[in-house]
């Protein structure tokens, strides 16, 4: 009986109410920067010393191991930019992602360090459906003791997903070509 006084009492209570919980995020995208600070520094550009590469080429990204790289995103998604410098003995640190703010109502930019180290990321969160043609960007970058910071000597892009897009089922390779044998054209 005592159990089901208790149960009793337990069901006249109202539950309490719900929380909002913000929207989950689709996809984290990662955009890795390599960049040769020493090279950059000798030729005083970026060009041919920075390399971009992300973790999306599945979706459709492009430019990899290039300067321009376009990372396919769509709403709710997040990208994260980080850096890493190719010679180990290199201070080279991301100082700014530029996006006209023609593209504001499409994401929201922010930056960060990591806990305990001097590694600075950003970050943008895809507000909306991206323009056909892209949201274009620029990198800058801090290198060694130079005074001023290197611009990325071309933009690269945020773009979205691809319509006809459709990833390859896992564990079903493509089929080769066939290809007649010399039997069979005799």
């Amino acid at each position: 009986m005592a159990r089901a006084a208790r149960s009793a009492e337990t069901a006249a209570k109202p539950a309490p109410a719900p929380t909002p919980t913000p929207e989950p995020v689709k996809q984290a995208t990662n955009v890795m920067a390599l960049v040769d600070a020493v090279g950059a520094l000798s030729s005083g550009t970026l060009a041919g010393s920075l390399f971009l590469f992300d973790n999306n080429r599945w979706a459709g990204s492009t430019g990899h191991g290039t300067g321009s790289l376009s990372t396919v995103a769509q709403k709710g998604d997040v990208v994260v930019w980080t850096t890493m410098a190719l010679e180990c003995e290199a201070f080279v640190r991301l100082q700014l992602v530029e996006i006209d703010s023609a593209y504001a109502e499409y994401v929201a930019l922010d930056a960060g360090a990591f806990s305990e180290t001097p590694e600075v990321y950003w970050y943008a969160t895809i507000l909306k459906p991206l323009p056909v043609d892209g949201v274009p960007y620029r990198l800058s970058y801090r290198l060694g003791s130079a005074d001023a910071p290197y611009r990325a000597a071309v933009e690269s892009r945020l773009v979205p997903p691809l319509l006809a897009f459709v990833p390859p089922t896992p564990g079903k390779p493509e089929e080769p070509a066939l290809v007649p044998s010399q039997e069979d054209v005799k």
